[in-house]
């Protein structure tokens, strides 16, 4: 279990900004925190090896690029060795973005982006 981490206010400001925008360049943050850019630079990298930041990402927006349709799938394994096999045969299909391990009725669930309801049922 992961310890948890100590933060300050200056931390939980600069952390409230760089999630509304992860590309707001170090100047802006220092600017809003009223430190210098050394500062934020310094305390982002602290932030990072602690592992309360893990990253940075671009969210990409699937209709602009004609997948229109999301679906969340569950899928039923008769035996749990079948678990890896599946998961390769899944990773073999653009259209998966996320797929889960989950207790319950299912043991797989995915994420699925397609174009259209027909490209999903195709």
């Amino acid at each position: 279990m992961d310890a948890n981490v100590q933060i300050d206010n200056l931390d939980k400001k600069i952390l409230s900004l760089i999630t509304k925008n992860a590309r707001i360049p170090f100047l802006e943050v220092a600017r809003e925190c009223k430190v210098s850019g050394a500062a934020i630079h310094q305390r982002i990298q602290r932030l990072m090896n602690l592992g309360v930041i893990k990253g940075s990402e671009f969210i990409l927006n699937p209709g602009k690029i004609g997948f229109h349709t999301c679906a969340f799938i569950g899928i039923f394994l008769k035996k749990a060795s079948l678990f890896d096999k599946v998961v390769q045969m899944l990773e073999q299909i653009p259209e998966v973005v996320e797929c889960h391990y989950t207790t319950g009725q299912y043991a797989i669930f995915i994420k699925i982006y397609a174009q259209s309801n027909e490209h999903l049922k195709g």
